[in-house]
């Protein structure tokens, strides 16, 4: 019969915020700073994210922080949104297992299939520490999980840190979007480069739009 494919809402989906807390994310090239630009395109992505998705929130830089597991508590989400803090170090590959690892699972321990979960990975720079990326990406692609990544900051970011002397060093952090656009490509996922707020708030709605709808074949025998 006649068939056409639709976008119909989704009736529930799971969302995991993962954010880069590096130092590096306080380079001013996104201003104020990537994540002051960061923390604020990510609390819109939360109010056009549907009521009835849970979102989780996961933080990284040397070590991995679960700061939300996740919930349908938007103000909580919030919150320790606005807590992170740039620290020293950038480990995604560990970040991409711990956020894997907040996916639900059914009676058996199994990852459940009937809703949709997926990683919103945001970063700025090269993983530095821990597992290598692609080391975490191979371990979780089987699981069919969807992982998009932004790549925040320009070539000519940087930051001031002052070396061990009390001397203050400025170095150059530019982003590292070959690697976040490999982890999103082999886990079905979507990359994106954001090197001003305002295209970071533009990426947001567009994966707002991509996990708040799914794809449905309707029959069109009717019309």
């Amino acid at each position: 019969r006649p068939q056409a494919v639709v976008a119909v809402p989704r009736e529930e989906a799971t969302v995991v915020l993962t954010m880069d807390g590096s130092a590096s994310m306080n380079a001013t090239d996104v201003p104020p700073t990537r994540l002051d630009a960061a923390k604020s395109a990510a609390s819109t992505f939360l109010d056009e994210l549907p009521e009835r998705f849970r979102v989780g929130l996961v933080s990284f830089s040397d070590a991995v922080k679960v700061l939300e597991e996740p919930t349908d508590d938007r103000e909580a989400v919030r919150t320790s949104l606005d807590g992170i803090q740039g620290e020293v170090g950038t480990a995604i590959g560990e970040a991409i297992r711990e956020s894997v690892a907040l996916a639900p699972r059914d009676e058996n321990g199994e990852l459940s299939r009937d809703t949709l979960f997926a990683v919103l990975l945001l970063s700025d720079g090269a993983n530095t520490s821990g597992v290598e990326p692609s080391v975490a990406v191979d371990e979780v692609k089987e699981a069919g999980i969807p992982i998009y990544t932004i790549a925040l900051g320009t070539e000519a970011g940087t930051v001031d840190i002052p070396n061990a002397f009390g001397d203050v060093q400025t170095i150059e952090v530019p982003p590292d979007p070959e690697t976040l656009r490999q982890i999103a490509e082999e886990t079905g996922g979507q990359f994106f480069e954001a090197p001003t707020e305002a295209d970071l708030q533009a990426v947001y709605e567009q994966i707002g739009s991509q996990v708040t709808y799914e794809d449905e074949k309707r029959e069109l025998t009717a019309a």
